[in-house]
């Protein structure tokens, strides 16, 4: 068997909400969280490998707006608008499409954050957008569910 060198010191903020016993669950045939159409081993891969997980959990760089222990909301490195900030779930969801029901008091928790980032940064009153992309065709560059909160400018209909 395959193994990462992974444990709950490279990943404080997320490895306890999985919960994950490698060596049993991998060893079930057929075994998947809901939130991953994989393996525990590429659920793990995937936060190693992803920007917004090490963000959430600290390890990279960013100019953090606020977070709590569900949510990380900060300002994208490349925005598009004079206000351009990203809302993610720490856990880790690699798009609009792989949710569930089970992921409904998440997303909710995403656009609540998005309204309080509209709140923070002053663009609530004058009116802003949220974005979120769902797979290579939308324009999803990273494969970490998060929204884009856009405002400080007119925004033009129909977007894209």
């Amino acid at each position: 068997m395959e193994s990462l060198n992974v444990g709950r010191s490279h990943f404080p903020a997320l490895w306890w909400p999985l919960n994950l016993n490698l060596n049993s669950k991998l060893s079930t045939p057929g075994y998947s969280i809901p939130m991953w159409n994989g393996s525990d081993l590429d659920i793990l891969r995937a936060m190693e490998s992803c920007v917004f997980c090490r963000v959430a959990e600290g390890a990279a760089p960013a100019h953090i707006l606020f977070a709590d222990e569900e949510v990380v909301a900060f300002h994208d490195t490349a925005p598009r608008a004079p206000v351009h900030v990203l809302v993610i779930p720490r856990r880790h969801i690699a798009s609009l499409a792989s949710t569930t029901e089970t992921d409904d008091r998440i997303l909710g928790k995403l656009v609540l954050a998005a309204a309080e980032v509209a709140r923070r940064t002053g663009i609530a009153e004058t009116g802003y957008r949220i974005v979120a992309n769902s797979g290579h065709g939308a324009g999803q560059s990273v494969f970490h569910i998060h929204l884009h909160v856009l405002g400080g400018r007119p925004m033009g209909w129909p977007p894209g």
